[in-house]
């Protein structure tokens, strides 16, 4: 066989394995958020085509990226074959995106929805953050300087006299100055110690409101105000589960406050 057929039969080998590999992460990612929470031989297919109708991509590593192209510019269905711009491998059966901010945030989002407890129009779920965090060298306390007042007590009587300042050493109230107290209103600010900073990873809650598709997020010792979902994977996502939120099981806020401990 000549050698030009043989190269020729080797990349197309080669493209069909690349294929099949492609068509295998592709079923695998489909199936992650479909069979999850155990759905109906009816709520399945309903689910399974509601994300295939989305526009979407598949990048080489098998992660699915709705309206885009790759996580730096949308959110992505991690395949866990891909690796995350902190150089991990990023969390299976999530979706999430990659900021270039000075913090390098990786956001990933469980795809599995509830219901709040006690706020039926309310959906929930759970992040994972990845960050560097660029650090803090520190800095020194601040001295502000105040002005320094003097009360004195009469040296016969023991009355109080006039509040003075300066080097003012004569008598008053018809007496020589006796005892004195000096108090001065300046005051110093704490410096910061320095902070190395570096990797970290924690979790934060995410509650979302159907009646306007708004969002907010929570951690450990912040709450973050009510916010528009803006892209347009998320408002597809969410809307698509708040119109079927009777089929979501219920979770208590306590047990979303557990996660993120």
């Amino acid at each position: 066989m000549a050698p030009k057929m043989i190269k020729k039969l080797g990349h197309l080998v080669m493209s069909k394995r690349l294929l099949l590999i492609t068509l295998s992460c592709l079923v695998s990612s489909w199936a992650t958020p479909i069979n999850a929470q155990g759905w109906t031989a009816k709520q399945q297919p309903e689910i399974t085509n509601f994300y295939k109708s989305l526009p979407h991509n598949v990048t080489s590593d098998g992660d699915i990226c709705w309206f885009g192209s790759s996580s730096w510019s949308t959110w992505c269905f991690a395949s866990g074959q891909s690796v995350d711009q902190h150089n991990k491998r990023t969390i299976s059966g999530r979706y999430y995106k990659q900021y270039s901010t000075e913090y390098e945030q990786v956001i990933y989002e469980s795809m599995n929805l509830r219901r709040l407890e006690g706020e039926p129009g309310i959906l929930t779920t759970n992040q994972t953050w990845r960050i560097n965090d660029p650090g803090d060298s520190g800095s020194s306390p601040i001295v502000v300087q105040g002005s320094t007042n003097t009360r004195c007590r009469s040296s016969i009587d023991g009355s109080i006299g006039q509040t003075y300042s300066g080097s003012d050493n004569y008598s008053y109230q018809g007496t020589r100055r006796g005892s004195c107290t000096s108090t001065n209103d300046g005051y110093t600010i704490p410096g910061r110690a320095p902070d190395p900073g570096g990797y970290e990873q924690f979790n934060k809650a995410v509650e979302v409101k159907c009646s306007d598709m708004t969002y907010r997020r929570y951690g450990s010792s912040h709450i973050s105000g009510w916010s528009k979902v803006n892209n347009k994977f998320k408002q597809a996502h969410y809307q698509f589960w708040c119109d079927r939120r009777t089929w979501l099981p219920v979770v208590s806020k306590q047990t979303m406050k557990d996660l993120i401990r």
